[in-house]
């Protein structure tokens, strides 16, 4: 895309192993659209639905890989003054922690995640867009798959990212 939209948040690590973030809907809609163009595939967010199944990975419990959030810190990044050595204030390295059983690193915690709600009847400054799961600067409460925030569409955030869809 040209553009390191990171580089303006102190907040930001760079480096091909750290999640790209500070972009807003727009711009991550913009870079599946400049993907879909320059491979010649179709990239597309994933729809809330999509997201949550993903994160899940066939699991009905609170997280991935059960009930027991002892465990969490064992698959994701979050804040608190007793986990880590103290509050996070970055993203960390993506795949750090163990993946989920689908073998998917990060689904929960690190950054948060937009997703496509094409059901939802919010407001057009929010769009049909969420984020999802929390983020590196979030309690441990808030670290699950159910967790979810209304963004605005241009909103741009140090703890946000994206995963993207190839459509075959």
């Amino acid at each position: 895309m040209g553009t390191s939209p990171w580089t303006t948040s102190y907040q930001a690590k760079q480096g091909d192993s750290y999640p790209a973030t500070n972009m807003s809907i727009k711009e991550a809609i913009a870079f599946c659209e400049r993907l879909s163009e320059v491979t010649g595939e179709t990239f597309r967010l994933p729809t809330q639905h999509e997201w949550e199944c993903a994160a899940r990975a066939g699991s009905t419990d609170q997280y991935h890989f059960g009930s027991d959030p002892q465990l969490l810190t064992h698959y994701a990044w979050y804040s608190e003054p007793t986990h880590e050595g103290g509050y996070l204030r970055h993203p960390n390295q993506v795949a750090t922690k163990k993946p989920n059983k689908w073998g998917l690193y990060d689904m929960c915690g690190n950054v948060w995640e937009y997703a496509h709600n094409p059901d939802s009847s919010t407001s057009s400054r929010y769009g049909q867009y969420t984020k999802h799961g929390g983020a590196f600067n979030s309690y441990h409460s808030c670290v699950t798959v159910d967790q979810q925030s209304r963004t605005y569409l241009d909103s741009k955030d140090y703890d946000t990212g994206f995963r993207i869809v190839r459509v075959k």
